[in-house]
């Protein structure tokens, strides 16, 4: 009988043991999974604040540029023209036509 009691009480022992480690791997995942979940609110936090303020001014910036462009694509296309007119040059170059300035027929 006190072999008995001897065995039961190491069997609740080494039990006691290996919970006791099971819950402290617990406790370490949940602050493993803590740290996880401030590090994404931060980078949230960072890109609602940040990357989309900055990503709305480089929207603007590239409207900007493209008006800026269909502004001055007719005009400067026009004077390009006119000078080659007047050097005796029939080639007429258009701004969007990127093609016409890649033929053997326009290098001197």
């Amino acid at each position: 009988m006190m072999q008995e009691q001897n065995y039961t009480d190491n069997m609740l022992f080494e039990i006691n043991q290996k919970f006791d480690i099971i819950l402290n791997k617990i406790d370490n995942l949940e602050n493993k999974i803590n740290n996880l979940h401030n590090k994404f609110y931060d980078l949230n936090q960072k890109i609602d604040s940040d990357v989309i303020i900055e990503c709305k001014k480089m929207g603007s910036h590239i409207n900007f540029v493209e008006n800026v462009y269909d502004n001055v694509k007719q005009p400067l296309g026009y004077i390009s023209n006119k000078v080659k007119s007047l050097i005796n040059k029939n080639d007429n170059y258009s701004l969007t036509d990127s093609t016409s300035y890649i033929t053997t027929e326009n290098i001197d």
